[in-house]
């Protein structure tokens, strides 16, 4: 067996699953992921073993112990060593003629058009809390006619949405604009998993509290997450079938082994979802008091 890196050696078991001509067509594409920690770290690295080889990607964070339950890039020689400084490092591992460019300074209002000019498709790895500069990102991108992705670790599972050209927006879809910081985080948690599915897994509220920035998060809603959006983000620029755009979301949730997709007419001016919201803050405020 062959010692040296040989692209089509590599990926070849990715065939049957992709054509050829699909396996070299993303080999070209370029994908934009911000943060590079719990979901953006493994991003990284299955859309490098799925072939994709050109990337932008940010991380102002250093890896730390608290990482260790989740991150992919987190472990004793990774402690206090830049996020996306680590994770090209694993990536080149796996794939040394990967074409990675680096933010260092993570993504911020500055250079949000340089981080995705010129890409196919902008994947979501901020964490949950990082909800202005999303909000920033997400606009930018459709305003570029660029397909947006967000799935996210929820308890033992995921749940997720996209947002792709001539199709509802990110500011439609959960009415940012219109809120405090603290309901941007509420209206986001609600809209990417309005199903609710992972809350009869939730062990002991006190561990959770959005208002805080303080929340649980697993390995394996980290795992699934990745396999999802990198499955949607494939089939988008393959034309393999359609992809779940806004205002339809998908949640699955591997503790009670259910799936739901839902579809929340109008966005944010679905009053079932305004009372979601409602719910869930009533839900953090009770455990509080």
């Amino acid at each position: 067996m062959s010692m040296q890196f040989i692209y089509q050696e590599a990926f070849s078991r990715n065939l049957g699953w992709v054509s050829p001509d699909e396996q070299n067509l993303l080999k070209i594409k370029k994908i934009a992921i911000a943060g590079m920690g719990g979901v953006g770290g493994v991003h990284l690295i299955n859309f490098v073993r799925m072939g994709y080889e050109v990337f932008h990607i940010s991380d102002p964070d250093f890896f730390e112990v608290a990482n260790f339950n989740r991150q992919f890039g987190a472990n004793i020689n990774s402690l206090k060593k830049n996020k996306a400084d680590v994770m090209l490092e694993m990536a080149r591992a796996i794939n040394p003629n990967v074409k990675i460019t680096i933010f260092p300074g993570g993504v911020t209002t500055e250079n949000i058009s340089d981080f995705i000019k010129g890409v196919d498709a902008y994947v979501d790895g901020l964490d949950v809390f990082e909800i202005e500069i999303r909000e920033k990102v997400f606009a930018s991108c459709y305003k570029q006619n660029i397909a947006a992705f967000t799935y996210g670790p929820v308890g033992m599972g995921v749940a997720g949405t996209a947002f792709i050209p001539n199709k509802m927006s990110f500011e439609s879809y959960f009415g940012m604009s219109e809120a405090s910081v603290s309901e941007k985080i509420f209206r986001f948690v609600v809209g990417i998993s309005p199903a609710f599915l992972h809350m009869n897994s939730v062990k002991d509220r006190s561990y959770f509290d959005l208002r805080r920035k303080k929340t649980g998060s697993t390995t394996m809603g980290c795992s699934i997450s990745s396999g999802v959006i990198v499955t949607e983000v494939t089939k988008y620029l393959l034309k393999r079938g359609p992809v779940v755009t806004a205002p339809c979301s998908i949640q699955y949730d591997a503790f009670s082994q259910q799936f739901k997709r839902k579809y929340s007419w109008g966005g944010k001016f679905n009053p079932l979802y305004l009372f979601k919201v409602y719910l869930l803050k009533n839900w953090i405020l009770k455990e509080k008091n």
